[in-house]
């Protein structure tokens, strides 16, 4: 799907200046591109004839791009060949100017800065030049055909290594393949001498890389081209298939530096160097590509559960009449969509994407008897989803021979080798090649966490094993505040209503709590190979989890080749979304009045409510500004406490307390303290930072705001405008909050705050009502030692 980038630079540009650096001499006032072929040492000093060789193709495109460029009048194209010395030399000094415009100095004949950020055409253009004059084609179909470049300038290397990469070639770079040493060489004179040779390293493309390198580079040396493609086209195999995976060869330790949270609020999406990324585990998606996801409910085809009846069974067929149908009904939602935007309606219109899961695995399992973490458990958790993939192929490729199937279906690519559809059935394979198939990926296992509780009774969700048998789930109501509801599993109530005894379990009620990591990440290895998409995982963490063994998971699913999993370990501070030990006699919604002390307790509000007696630490900031009305100023208070830290070690500061003195009255005071202790209330409820962020939307009609300023790649400061003063006024919290978060902790205590700032922050009586201050507006100016004085800021005024 590459489509190339734009930048500096054109094809023919590129591949000259590949010429100059792999063969050629850059002097002060022209360039020299040389080509070299044995063939040409017996044409001598006679007319230009250049032999029928692989040179011959790199003279014709050479000249081709050269014919790009403005020349001067006498530019003549390649001289003829040099006698006995197999060289015909190109001389130019249009190209010596393209050479300093991208970087390339007398001395400095390599692969520049510039050049590695020109565009695609020329990137493509300069790698082809380059390996005209310095690659070659070694192996056989036997030992494995591979494209080489070898050079003793590794940075060179490391760089084309880098620009095949982002053309989506993978190469490797072999060290060191010849090392530093004398060799006898031709002196120019017709005799040898010995020569002090540099390190030789290699760069090496091979496997399925071939075919992309054919395809977006190649070779003007017709003798290469031609080598390369007999060879390719004798393999009797398919071509190694490239993973784009890179083995960590070691890490060092390279000191600290500033970081940012780059998460963007209230779209569940970060930047991740530069990639938008969702937080979407099990539909890995294109831009503007939709999730149109439907899980089959699994504890509706077990029969006889529990053996109670009769020996337990899966109903296969019942279930692959239930996914055909999903498959149906999904495809049917694409067309019954409203899409916000045109590219959402024609990136689905193309793809066809849809979803098929299914939820309830972990008590499916345990109604047929079998333990989630054993070896029979996972094989009839791949048997169930190789029916579902199967089962959905065919109903899809049964709906395009009905509606026709999905635009950008081309069958050779889609059943090529390394493709999920290449693993299916060949049966199928030859339904899909013959009627084609209505939609690209058919799919997805999704959390589902919804689904189960309102569809399935409460049935496990999504691939993954029952949390506990009885537990407390936690939700956050439209309004803002939380409830609690206790949850009885689905295979659990069903065992008790069969007449089993829940207080003596067998063994195959397991739940999540009870096994190993490594058998979570087992269950995802037998079922991804028959996803097509991927697959929605948590592993569930236990607090004293060590380090080196939570890094040893993401390790393990790596080497699985699974595609996404997440992790949870709660904490003191966050708590947890599901908590253990509840009892079905819980009331299932939070009362109010007497019954209000059963109300689940805020972890941070235990920490405010315990904090000992005293003053907390604050900050008190004067903050200037300017609107239209002409200069401002105002102070800001805030005050710290300290918490324990998530991690268990030690305690962070949080703030906790905000206040604004300011001289006003009437309406204006009265916001400006309700503003003030609504954030206030948000910092202990633990979501401060989405208040600010969401004051710092908020606009007025009285034009920008100036606070503050922010640094331009130049290093010079320019100014910094918000839409409102309540936006300048989070921004100056926020800045304020994130400074003193970068402050060393001081075992010592805090200091004692002085008059002002204890009255400021709250923690000393009111102060009486006095003169207005010029400095902060607060009505707090006092007659003291002859002198007026700011018991809010601290300001001296006139003195006696």
């Amino acid at each position: 799907a590459l489509g190339g980038w734009d930048g500096a630079g054109t094809e023919a540009e590129g591949y000259l200046l590949g010429l100059l650096v792999g063969d050629g001499t850059l002097k002060s006032d022209k360039a020299v591109i040389s080509v070299w072929a044995p063939e040409l040492k017996a044409v001598g000093n006679g007319a230009v004839v250049y032999a029928q060789t692989g040179a011959g193709g790199i003279v014709q495109a050479a000249e081709a791009a050269a014919a790009t460029l403005a020349h001067r009048v006498d530019f003549c194209g390649f001289q003829r060949p040099i006698a006995g010395r197999g060289e015909a030399r190109m001389v130019s000094g249009a190209v010596r100017r393209l050479a300093h415009e991208m970087g390339m100095r007398p001395g400095h004949k390599t692969l520049t800065p510039a050049m590695e950020k020109a565009s695609s055409a020329f990137a493509a253009g300069l790698l082809r030049g380059l390996f005209d004059a310095d690659g070659s084609v070694q192996g056989t179909q036997a030992s494995g055909v591979n494209v080489r470049l070898s050079q003793s300038d590794l940075p060179l290397l490391q760089t084309v290594q880098r620009m095949l990469l982002r053309l989506g070639i993978a190469s490797t770079i072999y060290q060191n393949r010849r090392l530093a040493q004398e060799r006898l060489m031709p002196d120019g004179r017709g005799g040898l001498k010995l020569y002090q040779t540099q390190a030789q390293h290699e760069l090496i493309i091979s496997g399925d890389n071939l075919r992309i390198y054919i395809e977006r580079i190649g070779f003007a040396d017709t003798a290469k081209a031609e080598r390369l493609e007999q060879t390719l086209g004798a393999y009797s195999r398919s071509l190694k298939r490239e993973r784009f995976t890179a083995t960590v060869e070691s890490l060092s330790e390279d000191g600290f530096e500033e970081v940012f949270d780059v998460t963007v609020a209230d779209v569940h999406a970060f930047d991740a160097n530069g990639l938008y990324v969702h937080n979407c585990g099990e539909e890995p998606l294109p831009p503007y590509g939709c999730c149109d996801l439907g899980p089959i409910i699994l504890t509706r085809f077990v029969r006889h559960p529990f053996g109670v009846d009769g020996e337990p069974l899966f109903d296969f067929e019942a279930f692959e009449a239930s996914v055909a149908t999903q498959v149906r009904a999904l495809d049917n939602v694409l067309e019954v969509t409203f899409w916000p935007l045109p590219q959402q309606q024609a990136e689905s219109a193309a793809k066809r994407r849809i979803g098929v899961g299914f939820t309830g695995l972990g008590n499916a399992l345990a109604m047929l008897c079998l333990r989630y973490d054993a070896p029979e458990g996972r094989d009839m958790a791949a048997r169930i989803a190789v029916r579902l993939r199967d089962a959905a192929y065919a109903a899809s490729v049964a709906l395009a021979q009905e509606k026709g199937a999905f635009p950008k279906f081309d069958a050779d690519g889609y059943l090529a080798s390394g493709t999920f559809a290449s693993r299916l059935p060949p049966a199928l394979q030859q339904l899909i090649r013959a009627h084609g198939i209505r939609n690209s990926h058919l799919l997805s296992i999704a959390p589902t966490g919804t689904v189960s509780l309102a569809f399935a009774d409460n049935a496990s969700n999504g691939i993954e094993p029952p949390f506990s048998w009885m537990y407390r789930r936690h939700k956050r109501e439209a309004d803002g505040s939380r409830s609690e509801y206790a949850v009885e599993d689905h295979a659990w109530r069903l065992y008790r209503e069969l007449g089993g005894d829940v207080n003596a379990l067998p063994d195959y009620f397991v739940s999540a709590l009870e096994m190993t990591a490594s058998s979570h990440i087992a269950m995802m290895e037998a079922v991804q190979p028959f996803i097509d998409t991927a697959i929605s995982k948590t592993v569930n963490v236990p607090v004293e989890c060590a380090y080196d063994d939570f890094k040893s998971l993401y390790h393990q699913a790596w080497r699985a080749r699974l595609k996404g999993l997440a992790t949870y370990r709660p904490n003191a501070i966050l708590g947890a979304v599901l908590q253990t030990h509840a009892s079905p006699e819980t009331a299932t919604r939070p009362a109010t009045g007497a019954s209000a002390a059963a109300l689940p307790v805020d972890p941070m509000r235990t920490v405010i409510e315990s904090r000992p007696k005293g003053a907390l630490s604050a900050i008190v900031e004067k903050v200037e500004y300017w609107t239209q009305e002409g200069h401002q100023r105002l102070y800001l208070v805030v005050s710290f406490l300290p918490v324990p830290a998530a991690s268990g070690a030690g305690t962070v500061e949080r703030a906790i307390e905000f206040f604004m003195p300011v001289g006003q009255s009437g309406a204006s005071q009265q916001w400006i303290t309700s503003s003030m202790r609504m954030l206030s209330l948000a910092a202990r409820g633990g979501f401060l930072e989405r208040a600010l962020s969401d004051m710092r939307k908020v606009a007025w009609d009285r034009g920008p705001v100036r606070l503050g300023t922010y640094e331009k790649a130049d290093g010079t400061h320019v100014p910094m405008w918000h839409d409102s003063e309540v936006a300048a006024i989070a921004y100056a919290l926020q800045h304020l909050i994130a400074r003193r978060a970068s402050q060393p902790s001081a075992s010592a205590p805090p200091p004692e705050p002085t008059a002002a700032q204890a009255a400021e922050a709250g923690l000393a009586p009111p102060v009486m009502a006095g003169k207005k201050c010029g400095e902060c507006g607060a009505h707090a100016v006092i007659r003291k030692d002859g002198c007026d004085y700011c018991t809010q800021c601290g300001q001296l005024g006139t003195c006696g």
